[in-house]
């Protein structure tokens, strides 16, 4: 579903989280970039950029938002770069898996990718992804003020892309809002 040039915006949304959470297959799923299936793991060196096209639509709101999803190596060697990787983001999306991975870790790359750019937690989402596809489990988020998600890409597939949704939907509001300010400075 395409819209005119009026409904587009552009969003930059960051992928982080520990190493070894899912955040390249997450992301692979989200931008429809290859076959999700469990493959052998390969670290992301740095940053990986993704760009694609998500229609939303929302009661009489419809647009077009053109997304850069940066998936970003977890390795804390990269942590010189996060300041630059992180700049200007319109969301955030962190990846952990409960099972095997300390909820205090998350919560350090929340600290870092989201309080320290101020971006608000609206605009941040928590994946607890079960990597394995028989994880079961009843997780709390480490980060209560953020939308939480239990995320299983291989038994729940759908429940992804409509939390990933569900955040465009929190930007979108954001870019929105700063455009029609933008226009309005214009006017005046």
């Amino acid at each position: 579903m395409k819209f005119s040039n009026a409904n587009t915006y552009k969003a930059k949304i960051v992928v982080t989280g520990p190493c070894k959470s899912g955040k390249s297959v997450l992301s692979n799923f989200l931008g429809d970039q290859m076959d999700t299936s469990q493959h052998a793991y390969r670290p992301t060196s740095g940053v990986r950029i993704l760009e694609f096209e998500s229609a939303i639509s929302a009661g009489h709101i419809q647009a077009n938002i053109e997304v850069e999803l940066w998936d970003c190596s977890g390795n804390e060697s990269f942590e010189s770069c996060w300041a630059a990787l992180s700049a200007k983001a319109d969301g955030v999306i962190l990846v952990y898996d409960p099972l095997s991975q300390d909820a205090s870790s998350v919560k350090s790359f929340y600290e870092y990718f989201v309080k320290n750019q101020s971006i608000k937690d609206t605009h941040c989402a928590v994946f607890a992804n079960c990597v394995n596809k028989n994880d079961e489990g009843d997780f709390s988020s480490p980060i209560p003020s953020c939308a939480f998600t239990v995320t299983n890409l291989v038994k729940e597939p759908e429940t992804i892309k409509s939390a990933f949704n569900s955040l465009l939907m929190k930007v979108y509001g954001k870019l929105s809002a700063s455009r029609e300010r933008q226009e309005e400075s214009i006017l005046t």
